[in-house]
């Protein structure tokens, strides 16, 4: 394990890890380090083949820049947690990083992200439990496989430029749903199909709808676990 967050005066370069080597967890958070230079690049995430056995990512508040690919988190199946939030980075984000076998905790929010979100595979078997992207540029619709994802808890896509008709009801395919924020995009919610015979939302206690379109006011009876909702801004249809 390396951990070296919350040391604001260290900055540079981070020397070389040995190929092959045990390193399981990686904690830089909160660091001024302009470069990670795993692979001697400056200033972007670096590729992370030679860290096969890595569980724990926290590279969060750092000035980090540039693309993500596939090939930065090729044969890390055994990656639990990633956090990457609070940086600099942009482009398109690859469909790979929500098909990483073993993730559980996603965290991308507040960075420079553009482009749609697109479909990915395996989402039933996806171990994923908490998805953060919020405070990007993302457009288009939100990817159905994300509503595919079993055990999901947390789905914030909050201050994105998302645009599209939601089915309030996909929701309720997301058993285990505990916070969804939605919050601050160009979205439109369709709760004219939800019912009691269909989808109660047993866990959400945090819904954030704040700026989206509502077609109707949500039927609060569903959501009997509710502490949190936030209908700020709405936009109620007739």
């Amino acid at each position: 394990m390396l951990d070296l967050s919350n040391n604001k005066m260290l900055s540079g370069r981070i020397p070389n890890f040995p190929k092959n080597g045990s390193l399981r967890m990686i904690s830089l958070s909160n660091t001024k380090f302009s470069g990670f230079s795993l692979n001697n690049f400056i200033g972007s995430i670096p590729y992370f083949q030679r860290s096969k056995k890595l569980t724990y990512l926290d590279l969060l508040y750092n000035s980090l820049t540039g693309l993500l690919s596939p090939a930065h988190f090729e044969g890390l199946s055994e990656l639990v947690y990633m956090n990457l939030g609070n940086n600099l980075l942009n482009g398109i984000l690859p469909a790979y990083i929500f098909e990483l076998p073993s993730l559980q905790k996603l965290f991308l929010c507040s960075n420079e992200f553009v482009g749609q979100l697109n479909e990915f595979c395996n989402a039933s078997s996806s171990l994923l439990k908490i998805i953060d992207v919020s405070n990007n540029h993302l457009n288009g619709s939100i990817p159905k496989s994300i509503f595919g994802i079993e055990r999901l808890k947390v789905l914030s896509i909050s201050s994105n430029l998302f645009s599209e008709t939601l089915p309030f009801e996909m929701i309720g395919m997301l058993s285990y749903l505990t916070n969804l924020d939605l919050s601050y995009n160009n979205l439109t919610i369709d709760v004219s199909r939800s019912n009691s015979t269909t989808f109660t939302f047993p866990h959400l206690r945090i819904l954030k709808l704040a700026s989206c379109q509502l077609q109707e006011f949500p039927r609060l009876k569903l959501l009997s676990e509710i502490r949190i909702l936030d209908l700020s801004d709405k936009k109620l249809g007739s």
